[in-house]
């Protein structure tokens, strides 16, 4: 049942409510709640890349940031980063 709320959250957007569903069932070493994270993590990038085009970097890097803690590796939370960074560069 609470995974079908993760993805019924991830579905809504709202990729914060099925992090902190699925969090106790990882801890708990639940596989298809793991299997999940990465889907959590895609939920982060995707607000993140929406903040970023409404010109809302710290929302942006907030989420980054949280995608980052769920799926380290994935290439499309590294062009954002990248992204990011320019754009901070840029700024200074």
């Amino acid at each position: 049942f609470t995974l079908r709320q993760a993805r019924d959250a991830l579905r809504g957007g709202r990729p914060d409510e099925a992090r902190r569903l699925l969090d106790p069932l990882v801890a708990d070493g639940y596989r298809k709640a793991a299997k999940l994270t990465p889907e959590v993590a895609g939920g982060f990038l995707t607000r993140a890349e929406r903040h970023l085009r409404a010109d809302n970097v710290d929302a942006a890097w907030a989420d980054l940031l949280a995608a980052e803690a769920l799926d380290p590796g994935a290439a499309r939370a590294v062009r954002l980063r990248q992204t990011l960074t320019r754009l901070g560069l840029a700024e200074c």
